[in-house]
Order: C-alpha cells, then sequence, then structure tokens
C-alpha cells in the first residue's frame, strides 16, 4: 500500500527561539538580519529581517515577488533553577500555541509544525534506516565526519562538551553504528541469496 509522505521539519526553513536567546535576539529594541547558510559551505542563502520590543518579533522578508511583514508574540515562562525561556506563539490565529519552532511553510509564513502539516523525517524511513539516521545525528552532535574512512580516525572531544556527556554520546553512536553493520549486513545476505 503507497504510504503517503508529508514535509519534514528538515526540509524547512526555520526560526528557534532557544537559537535566538543566544544570539541576543529577543534584547528590547534589537533589530537586524537572521541568516540561513549552507551546513557544508557556510554560505549564506537566506535572510530575513527582525525587530523585537515589547514582547514582539516583528518579521519582514520577501519571497518571489511578495513582501511579508508581520508581527509574533513572544512569551516566557520560568526555568526549574532560575531564569526564564522564551517561546514563540504561533502566528496562526486558529492555533496560537506556544512553541519552541516556527517553520516557513507554502504558505510562505512561519507557522508551528502542527499548522504545517509537518512530521520528523524518521517517521518516514523504513525500520532499516533509522539506525543510520541516528549513527550521523549523534557525529553530527561531535562533529565527526559522515566519511567513514576519515571517521575511522576518531576525532577527539568537542570542545566545551563535558567528558561524560562525550563519552554517552559515543556510546550511543557505537550502539547505532553496531545496529546499522548488522542491517547492512543483512541487505548484503538478501542481495547473495537473491543471485543463488
Amino acid at each position: 500500500m503507497f504510504r503517503e509522505t508529508k514535509a519534514t521539519v528538515q526540509s524547512l526553513r526555520c526560526i528557534d527561539s532557544r537559537q535566538m536567546t543566544k544570539q541576543g535576539i529577543f534584547l528590547e529594541g534589537n533589530q537586524g538580519s537572521y541568516y540561513w547558510s549552507d551546513a557544508e559551505t557556510k554560505e549564506i542563502n537566506a535572510s530575513i529581517n527582525y525587530r523585537y520590543q515589547h514582547q514582539v518579533l516583528t518579521l519582514s522578508y520577501s519571497s518571489g515577488e511578495k513582501s511579508f511583514n508581520y508581527s509574533i508574540r513572544v512569551d516566557q515562562s520560568a526555568c526549574n533553577y532560575g531564569g526564564v525561556r522564551l517561546w514563540f506563539i504561533c502566528p496562526s490565529p486558529q492555533c496560537m500555541k506556544r512553541v519552541a519552532k516556527l517553520y516557513m511553510g507554502s504558505s510562505k509564513v512561519f507557522a508551528c509544525r502542527h499548522c504545517n502539516k509537518l512530521n520528523y523525517a524518521i517517521q518516514q524511513m523504513a525500520e532499516k534506516d533509522k539506525a543510520r539516521y541516528h549513527m550521523y545525528k549523534m557525529r553530527d552532535k561531535l562533529g565527526w565526519s559522515y566519511n567513514h574512512v576519515t571517521f575511522l580516525k576518531r576525532i577527539t572531544k568537542p570542545l566545551n562538551m563535558h567528558h561524560k556527556t562525550f563519552n554517552a554520546i559515543v556510546a550511543k553512536h557505537d550502539e547505532y553504528e553496531r545496529q546499522f553493520l548488522v542491517n547492512f549486513q543483512a541487505f548484503i545476505d538478501s542481495l547473495d541469496s537473491a543471485q543463488n
């Protein structure tokens, strides 16, 4: 039976309230440009202008021949160990959910994952491909290469990462790699048996 696929969160540009907080965007009166860049080349491929005032983030940008200018409310919640965490309020009138990320869907307006009817790439994967996906996610966290030959050099712990965190991620990676190799061997075996 044909399985309908949806757009995934990984396929769309998003704004993340946690990243924006770290970048100092939510400082009263702050304005500037927010950029997206290619993961490998680091070349900027898109940008939007923003202004933050009175817990409202105003975005302005063009997409195609259409210009957009609208506001997104920013809410906050107390953290367990002090301080606050900032959230977007989805600007879609029928939603208004408090979320960390908003995605630019087909309407070219940022809205939450539910309003854009998105799911995660892993939800559309075959079971046999999930171990490789998780293995690569661990390599991303560690700054390790996807290239297995280069990866065998085992690059050291990333700067500013605690040893305990590093060891836990490496252990997860090694388990996903083991699962991936088992699945890959099973695939090779199935090819061999099909040819005989």
